[in-house]
């Protein structure tokens, strides 16, 4: 995953343990690699 979103592995390893907030720059880029819109990134879409 490191070199398809150019985030570091320990960058990564600390977003998905909650030690650090993703700066923007990192959620956009997440956001496109896994194909979701950024308001479901954020918990603000209603799975119906």
């Amino acid at each position: 995953m490191e070199y398809n979103t150019k985030l570091s592995k320990s960058s990564i390893s600390l977003l998905e343990n909650g030690d650090v907030d993703p700066k923007l720059d990192s959620v956009i880029i997440l956001t496109d690699y896994f194909g979701v819109k950024g308001q479901y990134s954020f918990g603000e879409v209603n799975e119906e």
